[in-house]
C-alpha cells in the first residue's frame, strides 16, 4: 500500500475516512479471522502425558517391563509401570505449568484500539480490528495492525522491533513511494509490533493478524524445526550404547546358565531381571525432576522457562548471540555529552547553566515531548532531553507553561531540523534544533558567556572537530541555537541564528550487562551481538561492553548477502558484532555456529528476532517483548535483565552437575550389581540376587539419594568450568573413570560380602550381598556431592541427601527383620557378626573414593 494514493488505499480496502460500519466491520472479521498472531496450538493434558514416553530410555523399559509380565513376573512389570507413570505425571506436570507461564505473558499485549465506525470514535478490543478500519494512534500507542497513514501530526514511530533501529522514524501522509522501497522505508505506512513515540496519527488498515509484517514473521517459525536439547541428545546416544550393553551382558549370562543346564525360562527370566538391574529405571524420572527443581529455582530469579530442558541446555552455551537494542542497551536515548564554544565539555547540566540559559530552553521548548505526572513521553531522543533538564534540577512542565509555544516548523527529513517559537515575556524567540551541519549553515554568530558574537571560520572548524569526536564514538549529535526577535512570527525566519552549542546522545549499555558479558567470556561463553542497527553504533557499544576484542571481525548484513553459508562458517568464530541484519541473516548466523558444534543461545525482544530464537539451541526472549518472541523463546526473562542469563548459565550448570552426579550415582551402583551377577555366574555360583532385590535397589533406594543429589547448592567457581561442545557424550572420560573404578572396588566388596554369607547358606550368601549393595549406593551418594574430599565439604549442607539416605537404610533394615518383607524379598535376618561385615565392606568404597580424589588433580565435578 505504500505506493498507492491515499484515495487509492482507502479504495483498495473498500474504505472512507468515516470508517467501516459496524455491520460490514463485523462481516469482514468473520471472513478475515481475528486480528492476533496465531501461535502453535498448546499440548492438552493427555498429548503432553504421551509424550512423556517418547524418550528412547522410557521406551526400553516399557518393552522390559510387558516382556516381564508375559513371563510371569507381574511385580516386576508393575513396579516398572508405576515408576514410569509417576514420572509422566511430573512431566506433565511441569510442562503444563511451563506453559501456563508464556499464557500469562501474552496477556501483557495492548487490549484496546481506537478506531473510526459509523463515522464515530470507539475503543474495541485489538483482536477486532479488521482491514478497511480507520485507526487512530498517539504517542505512547502499540500499532496492533498494519495500515497507510492518511493523516500524520508530528508523527514518529520506533519501529526497533521489527527493523532494530533505536531511534524513532518520521511518518508522513503526502508521500507516494516506488514499489520496491524496503520496510524502512516506507514513511507512509505504519506496521503492528511498533510504538508510537510522538505525535498522532490516522491509518487506514491494510493487513491484520498474520497477513501483517509482523504474522509473517511469526510464520517463518513454522519452518524451522524444533531441535532437541543437549541433553536430549547425549542420553539418546547414551541410550543406544546403554541397550547394546545390556543385550551383550544378557546374552552372555543367558548362555552360561543354558550350557550349564540350567532351565531356560528360569535362565531367559534371571538374564531379563539382570537387564533390568542393568537399565537404570529411575534415569529419566532423576533427570526431569532436576530439571524441575532448577526451573523452580529460576523463577525465582525471573527466569520463566517454557520449555523444561531449556534450563539444561542454557548450562551448556557456548555462545550467546544477542540483538543489541533493549536487550545490551537501554532502549532509552540519553544525553552523554554538552558541547558549548565558552563552556568546556560536560556531561552533567546542574553546575552550568540556569533555567534561562537559551541552551537548556532550546532543549526543553524545542521538543515535543510531554511530562505527564514525572513521567516524560515521546521519542526517545526528544525525551532524552527534557530529562537531561529535569535530572539537572529544572522544571519542564513550568519551563514549557512559561515560555508557551506559539509557532513552529516541523523537524523533516529533508530540512533536518526542528524550529518552534516562543513568547518570553514581550519578545519571541525561536528555537532550533537539527543535524550539525544544517543548524551551522544557518548560524551567523555565537553565544560566548551570555554575549553574542560573529562566528569566524576556525570557530566553525572547532564545531567541526568536535561533531566529528562524537561521531567516532558512535553517537547522536544535535546542534541548537536560537533568535531573538521583537516583530511578528511571520517576520522571523531561520537565518542569521546564534550558535547555541552540541548534544551528544547514545542508547547507552546496560550497567548490568557489561558485569554479565564480562562474566560470560570467564566462563567460555562467547557473546555476539546481531543488530539491525547502523556498524559504527554497534561496533561501539560492542567495545563498551567488552564483546568486541582486538582481533575480533564485523560484517554488515550485505557482506552476507555475498557469503555462501560454508564460508560464514569458516570465519563466524571470528566475528563478534554484526550491523545491519534481516531475520534470515539471524537464522544463517545461528546456523552456523551450530555447523561449528557449538550450542547456540540467541536473546532478544523483538518481533524480527523470533526466527533466530526457535532455530537456537535455547532462545531467551524478554517478557516486555513481542509475543512472536516469547513464544519462539525457551527461556522468557521476566525482568528483561541480560545479567539474569548469567544467574540462569550457572544455575544450568549447577543442574547439569548435578545431573551427572546422580547418573554416576545410579550408573556406580547398577554396575557394581552386575558385575557381581556377571562374576558369581562365571564362578558356577548360584544367583547372587533375586530379581526382587535387584528391583527394590533399583527403583527404591537409588531414587532418593540421586533426587537428593538436585539439591546440591553446586560447585564453587562453575563459571570458571568451560562448556562443553554440543555433541559431547554425557558419558564422558571423568564419568566412565568414576564409574568403572567405583563400580568395580564396590563389586568386589559385594562378592566378598557374597562369599562369607555363603558359608553359612545360599539365602544368606543372598542377604549379605544385597545388603552390602545397598548401604555401598547409600554411602556413595555422599562421595559424589562433590569433587573435594568429604572432609573438607559442608555435611549438612544438603539435608535432602541425609533423608534419602536414612530412608533408604529404614527400608532397608524393614526388608531384613520384618518378617514378612524379609519373606517377600528372599532375605534371612543377619546376625551381628555378619552385620558388621557388612557395614565394614559398604564403608570401604567411601575411603577407596576419598584416596582416588587426593591422586587426581582437583576438580569440581564430574
Amino acid at each position: 500500500m505504500h505506493h498507492l494514493q491515499i484515495d487509492e488505499a482507502l479504495r483498495n480496502t473498500n474504505s472512507s475516512p468515516d470508517g467501516l460500519s459496524a455491520e460490514e466491520a463485523h462481516q469482514r472479521l468473520a471472513r478475515t479471522g481475528k486480528n492476533e498472531i496465531q501461535s502453535r496450538e498448546g499440548e492438552g493434558l493427555l498429548s503432553m502425558f504421551l509424550s512423556q514416553f517418547k524418550d528412547f530410555i522410557v521406551i526400553l523399559l516399557l518393552a522390559a517391563a510387558l516382556l516381564s509380565v508375559f513371563l510371569g513376573e507381574l511385580r516386576s512389570g508393575i513396579t516398572i509401570y508405576v515408576v514410569l507413570a509417576l514420572n509422566s505425571i511430573l512431566g506433565t506436570y511441569q510442562k503444563w505449568k511451563a506453559q501456563a507461564s508464556l499464557e500469562a505473558l501474552k496477556k501483557m499485549a495492548s487490549p484496546v484500539a481506537r478506531v473510526v465506525r459509523d463515522g464515530v470514535r470507539r475503543e474495541i478490543p485489538t483482536a477486532e480490528v479488521t482491514v478497511g478500519d480507520i485507526l487512530d494512534v498517539e504517542a505512547g500507542d502499540l500499532v496492533c495492525a498494519d495500515g497507510r497513514i492518511i493523516e500524520a501530526h508530528g508523527l514518529q514511530v520506533s519501529e526497533s522491533a521489527l527493523t532494530g533501529e533505536s531511534t524513532s522514524v518520521n511518518k508522513r501522509e503526502d508521500i507516494v513511494l516506488e514499489v520496491a522501497a524496503q520496510l524502512h522505508e516506507r514513511e507512509n505506512m505504519l506496521y503492528g509490533g511498533s510504538h508510537v513515540t510522538a505525535g498522532r496519527g490516522r491509518v487506514v488498515v491494510t493487513s491484520t493478524g498474520m497477513q501483517t509484517e509482523t504474522g509473517q514473521i511469526a510464520a517463518m517459525l513454522e519452518r524451522v524445526p524444533e531441535r532437541k536439547t543437549p541433553i536430549q541428545r547425549r542420553l539418546d546416544d547414551f541410550g543406544r550404547k546403554l541397550t547394546i550393553s545390556i543385550l551383550l551382558i544378557c546374552a552372555l549370562v543367558f548362555a552360561i546358565a543354558v550350557l550349564r543346564n540350567q532351565s531356560v525360562v528360569q535362565s531367559f527370566l534371571f538374564a531379563l531381571a539382570l537387564a533390568v538391574a542393568a537399565v537404570p529405571e529411575a534415569l529419566a524420572s532423576i533427570v526431569t525432576i532436576s530439571l524441575a527443581i532448577g526451573t523452580a529455582r529460576m523463577t525465582r530469579k525471573n527466569v520463566i522457562i517454557r520449555q523444561l530442558p531449556a534450563v539444561e541446555a542454557l548450562g551448556s552455551v557456548g555462545v550467546i548471540c544477542s540483538d543489541k537494542t533493549g536487550t545490551l542497551t537501554q532502549n532509552r536515548m540519553t544525553v552523554q555529552e554538552v558541547f558549548t564554544l565558552d563552556r568546556a565539555t560536560q556531561k552533567a547540566a546542574e553546575s552550568i547553566f540556569t533555567e534561562a540559559d537559551p541552551l537548556i530552553q532550546c532543549m526543553v521548548l524545542c521538543n515535543d515531548a510531554n511530562v505527564h505526572n514525572e513521567e516524560i513521553v515521546g521519542d526517545p531522543t526528544e525525551t532524552a532531553l527534557v530529562a537531561f533538564a529535569r535530572d539537572a534540577g529544572f522544571n519542564p512542565a513550568r519551563m514549557q507553561s512559561d515560555c508557551p509555544r506559539t509557532g513552529e516548523i516541523a523537524f523533516d527529513s529533508q530540512r533536518k531540523r526542528m524550529s518552534t517559537v516562543h513568547l518570553v515575556g514581550d519578545r519571541s524567540m525561536m528555537l532550533v534544533k537539527g543535524a550539525p551541519d544544517v543548524i551551522l549553515d544557518h548560524c551567523a554568530y555565537y553565544s560566548d558567556h551570555g554575549k553574542t558574537r560573529a562566528i569566524q571560520p576556525e570557530t566553525i572548524q572547532k564545531i567541526q572537530a568536535q561533531v566529528e569526536h562524537f561521531s567516532a564514538q558512535a553517537r547522536r549529535v544535535l546542534a541548537f541555537a536560537y533568535r531573538m526577535g521583537e516583530q511578528s512570527v511571520e517576520d522571523l525566519s531561520e537565518d542569521n541564528l546564534v550558535f547555541l552549542g552540541l548534544c551528544a546522545l547514545e542508547d547507552p549499555p546496560r550497567p548490568e550487562a557489561m558485569e554479565a558479558v564480562q562474566t560470560c567470556i570467564q566462563a567460555g561463553i562467547q557473546p555476539v551481538m546481531i543488530t539491525g542497527d547502523q556498524l559504527e553504533t554497534a561496533q561501539s557499544i560492542a567495545h563498551q561492553l567488552g564483546i568486541w576484542r582486538s582481533d575480533s571481525r564485523s560484517l554488515r548484513g550485505i557482506d552476507l548477502e555475498t557469503m555462501e553459508d560454508s564460508e560464514l562458517s569458516e570465519i563466524v568464530e571470528d566475528v563478534a558484532v554484526y550491523a545491519r541484519v534481516s531475520p534470515e541473516h539471524k537464522l544463517r548466523i545461528v546456523r552456523a555456529w551450530q555447523s561449528r558444534n557449538r550450542t547456540v543461545a540467541m536473546t532478544g525482544d523483538g518481533v524480527n528476532d523470533a526466527p533466530a530464537l526457535r532455530q537456537a539451541d535455547i532462545g531467551i526472549a524478554m517478557g516486555s517483548g513481542s509475543a512472536v518472541a516469547r513464544e519462539a523463546a525457551g527461556m522468557v526473562l521476566a525482568d528483561d535483565n541480560f545479567a539474569t542469563i548469567v544467574r540462569g548459565v550457572e544455575g544450568g550448570r549447577h543442574i547439569v552437575a548435578n545431573i551427572r552426579k546422580s547418573i554416576a550415582f545410579l550408573l556406580t551402583g547398577n554396575l557394581s550389581g552386575v558385575l557381581a551377577v556377571l562374576y558369581c555366574s562365571i564362578m558356577g555360583f548360584p544367583q547372587a540376587f533375586l530379581p526382587v532385590q535387584l528391583l527394590f535397589v533399583n527403583l527404591a533406594t537409588d531414587s532418593l539419594p540421586a533426587i537428593a543429589m538436585a539439591f546440591e547448592k553446586g560447585e564453587p567457581k562453575v563459571m570458571s568450568q568451560k562448556p562443553k561442545p554440543a555433541d559431547a557424550s554425557i558419558f564422558d572420560r571423568a564419568l566412565s573413570l568414576s564409574v568403572s573404578l567405583d563400580g568395580l572396588f564396590m563389586a568386589a566388596m559385594i562378592v566378598i560380602a557374597f562369599s562369607l554369607g555363603f558359608s553359612y547358606n545360599i539365602e544368606t550368601a543372598r542377604t549379605m550381598g544385597f545388603a552390602t549393595l545397598v548401604l555401598c549406593r547409600l554411602f556413595h551418594g555422599f562421595n559424589l556431592r562433590t569433587g573435594s574430599s568429604l572432609l573438607r565439604s559442608a555435611p549438612l549442607s544438603n539435608p535432602f541427601m541425609i533423608l534419602g539416605v536414612m530412608i533408604g537404610i529404614s527400608m532397608l533394615m524393614a526388608v531384613l527383620y520384618v518378617p514378612w518383607l524379609a519373606e517377600i524379598f528372599g532375605s534371612v535376618a543377619p546376625g551381628l557378626d555378619q552385620m558388621k561385615w557388612v557395614i565394614g565392606l559398604s564403608m570401604a568404597p567411601t575411603v577407596f573414593a576419598e584416596l582416588r580424589k587426593l591422586l587426581q588433580k582437583p576438580r569440581q565435578a564430574l
